[in-house]
């Protein structure tokens, strides 16, 4: 029996009806479109990334992120601190209540207008994944749904990174976004008009930017290998044979009684005395003491690499602060400019979805304006507390992200 109270009380919150959207959150390229078959069974199954567009470095940022340590240790943190708030509070980012002069009003309808998106459609966590995904491959790409009868964005959806294609002419105009199960499969793809898709990008470069650690994933590789040595060496150490060594006249006979006594003796508990015959001995197979020295320090040269790349402070992630932490903060400053810098990024996605909402909304261009603001981001509270210039995102002016 239908439920029509707990319908018309969850209506409050996702609206009288679901809001058509293009594209899918799942890969296409293994989609089958076949909801009742047990091979296509995903619907409560992790989402991966399936490597389309570029596909051998997309493997191997993929791994990189998903197995590298440090590497999505790096990720975690840079997110986190984009996201960060003094007060836990979840929504991140919020538009201010004046333009760049600090004086001038914003548009009260406008100021309405957004507010309103930020807090039915892009808000909390929502755009979260942005932040992880330019990241980690360099772009991200959410489809808009929209309201048609109630001219509104109600929705967004993050797409399959490295399914994503952007479409541009020969003079650098946009002309679409496709989602293709392979790199020429234009024919069965989901053709986006450009509107209702937001593409972050990170180091933009043409059509595509470029991940965090793209330079990097070689490193990564070789890591892997130097894991491999060292649970080898470790095993080598670790497992080092007796090696017996029979008396001169002994034959296969005495062998063979030998092997067994010692093996009796050895089940009747620990071993206390051996009466070995003249000329026998026992000892260990190397006498060497192995150093791996040499292979420890090629992971931390691999490791510290890989910490270098990231641009977060080294002590953030649990690492020793290679010597420059005390030179008048400056890796905190340098950390702090790199956070703001990617809140910048995050902006002009939140920007397009702020235009595209005004627009629908039948608000003329020339009153689009508005600032995006984020809380201000403190990695040495204890220093700003005694000294408010201390921390580079305290200053005035580095909170007020505009595109």
């Amino acid at each position: 029996m239908e439920n029509t109270w707990l319908n018309k009380f969850l209506k409050i919150f996702t609206g009288s009806k679901e809001t058509p959207i293009q594209g899918q959150q799942r890969p296409l390229s293994t989609w089958r479109g076949d909801d009742f078959s047990a091979l296509a069974r995903n619907y409560d199954l992790e989402i991966s990334e399936i490597p389309i567009r570029n596909p051998q470095k997309a493997r191997q940022l993929i791994e990189a992120y998903e197995f590298c340590p440090e590497i999505a240790t790096a990720i975690d943190e840079i997110r986190d601190s984009i996201w960060s708030s003094a007060d836990g509070d979840d929504q991140g980012f919020a538009i201010a209540d004046t333009l760049d002069d600090n004086v001038t009003p914003v548009d009260p309808e406008v100021k309405i207008i957004l507010q309103r998106l930020i807090d039915e459609c892009i808000g909390s966590t929502v755009l979260e994944p942005s932040a992880e995904r330019i990241l980690a491959y360099g772009d991200a790409f959410a489809s808009i749904g929209i309201d048609w009868s109630e001219m509104r964005i109600k929705k967004i959806l993050f797409l399959p990174t490295w399914e994503i294609f952007r479409v541009e002419d020969n003079q650098g105009n946009l002309v679409c976004f496709q989602q293709r199960k392979s790199v020429s499969d234009e024919k069965n793809s989901v053709t986006f008009h450009p509107l209702t898709v937001v593409h972050w990008r990170y180091r933009r470069q043409t059509l595509y930017g470029k991940a965090l650690f793209y330079e990097i994933v070689d490193d990564w590789n070789k890591l892997k290998l130097i894991g491999e040595y060292i649970a080898r060496a470790a095993r080598d150490i670790g497992i080092n044979p007796n090696l017996h060594i029979m008396p001169g006249c002994a034959d296969e006979n005495y062998k063979k009684k030998y092997k067994e006594a010692y093996e009796n003796v050895k089940r009747d508990g620990p071993i206390t005395d051996l009466y070995l015959s003249g000329g026998a001995d026992i000892k260990k197979l190397s006498t060497l003491n192995p150093d791996i020295k040499a292979i420890l320090d090629a992971a931390d040269f691999r490791i510290n690499r890989i910490i270098r790349r990231s641009r977060v402070p080294p002590w953030l992630m649990g690492y020793s602060n290679m010597g420059a932490r005390e030179i008048s903060h400056a890796p905190e400053r340098a950390y702090a400019r790199f956070i703001n810098r990617r809140r910048m990024d995050i902006s002009a996605g939140i920007r397009h979805l702020c235009n595209l909402e005004l627009g629908l909304q039948g608000i003329p261009k020339e009153r689009w304006k508005y600032r995006i603001i984020w809380p201000k981001f403190y990695i040495a509270p204890f220093v700003e507390e005694t000294d408010p210039q201390a921390d580079e995102t305290n200053r005035e002016g580095i909170a007020d992200l505009n595109e």
